[in-house]
């Protein structure tokens, strides 16, 4: 498969050449903090944005997340925030795919927060459609995250180290997003 023939959502934006991004952790965590959205939001959509771009490292022309741009459109309120698509190979399958490259990094922060809402990918949320489960503690947001955003399988098992490394990782952002009074 070439580059030229991975489907493309958006065929009436740019293709962009790939270009590394990189954000700070600190400018994500004060972006969030100013969010008006729920605290368990904010915990996981900071985890997942750490995982997803290499602690802010590892962004694909300001995606953070993954999105791509080979399958779903997203919805139409989106469409305005993204500059154009490129085409790089998947960091775990090597296939390669089209993504979505935003203007700002930012965008990728509200486009996250909106999925873990949507998504009940929160702890008090109930975590679906391939999750299907509910999220009642925060040693339950692991394995939630891993059924419904890295393997898409309701019967995927976190292996123990993957779990402890997100259960850090979680324990960082209630002190970076502590309960509102």
């Amino acid at each position: 498969m070439s580059a030229q023939t991975v489907h493309n959502a958006y065929p009436e934006l740019p293709v962009l050449p790939f270009a590394r991004t990189s954000v700070a952790m600190p400018d994500v965590i004060n972006y969030l903090s100013g969010k008006t959205v729920d605290t368990p939001i904010k915990r996981a959509a900071y985890v997942i944005f750490r995982n997803e771009s290499g602690n802010g490292h590892k962004g694909v022309n300001n995606n953070y997340i993954g999105q791509q741009a080979d399958g779903n459109r997203l919805p139409d309120k989106w469409t305005p925030a993204i500059a154009g698509t490129c085409v790089r190979a998947e960091n775990q399958t090597g296939k390669l795919r089209r993504f979505v490259c935003f203007k700002e990094w930012k965008t990728c922060v509200d486009l996250l927060c909106d999925r873990v809402d949507a998504r009940g990918l929160f702890v008090g949320g109930f975590a679906h459609p391939f999750a299907d489960m509910q999220v009642d503690t925060d040693d339950d947001w692991p394995l939630a995250y891993w059924r419904e955003w890295v393997q898409g399988s309701a019967t995927a098992q976190i292996p123990a180290a993957d779990k402890s490394g997100l259960l850090q990782e979680y324990q960082a952002a209630v002190q970076a997003f502590p309960s509102q009074a």
